[in-house]
């Protein structure tokens, strides 16, 4: 899970302007970020990426990706289901990527399949 919203902006005009708005963002939201934290260590396969590592694009192709992994000996193909266009940009790792609406998000998030229309491919 990507923390990815625009952090509200409080302090301008001064060489330490994003470390305040952080900590302001930090102090505003304490509550659903220790909730996130709590939730990140009580499941094996839930990450959170929070406020400030970047934008969700860069984290994805940066940070998440992973292209393949290996359970118990066997290679998978990565993949991401995102909430916003840009999600795709991860198809330039050959990621398969897809942008689909929250609700979609939402049911993948709590261990539900999303189906999806796949395009026909012409040619190798």
């Amino acid at each position: 899970l990507v923390i990815d919203h625009s952090v509200q902006v409080d302090v301008a005009r001064s060489a330490d302007a994003y470390e305040q708005n952080s900590a302001i963002e930090f102090q505003r939201n304490a509550e659903r970020f220790t909730f996130l934290k709590w939730g990140a260590g009580s499941f094996d396969n839930l990450l959170i990426v929070p406020p400030g590592s970047g934008i969700v694009h860069q984290v994805n192709l940066e940070y998440l990706a992973r292209v393949t992994f290996d359970h118990n000996g066997l290679l998978y193909p990565d993949s991401v289901v995102g909430t916003d266009s840009h999600t795709t940009m991860i198809n330039g790792l050959g990621v398969c990527g897809w942008g689909v609406g929250g609700i979609e998000a939402e049911a993948v998030m709590l261990g539900q399949t999303v189906s999806m229309v796949l395009p026909a491919v012409v040619g190798y």
